[in-house]
């Protein structure tokens, strides 16, 4: 069963995909040229994933209550 960490991290994570992808065609359609915008939406793209890694982060803490899983 997922906890409420691994969905928020899920959902942050399909928000963050698809407002980079949105954010990208609508640039595309304006400009012809996208290689400034590029790096900005991987920036943005990147600010997603490290935030939905830090929600993953957080429910395995919570999960195994800060016990080291050694095997």
């Amino acid at each position: 069963m997922p906890t409420k960490t691994g969905v928020a991290a899920s959902l942050d994570l399909e928000a963050g995909a698809v407002w980079a992808f949105t954010r990208f065609a609508t640039t595309g359609l304006r400009r012809r040229s996208l290689i400034g915008e590029f790096n900005k939406l991987r920036l943005s793209l990147g600010r997603f994933l490290v935030l939905g890694l830090e929600f993953q982060l957080a429910g395995d803490v919570l999960a195994h209550g800060g016990r080291a899983q050694l095997h």
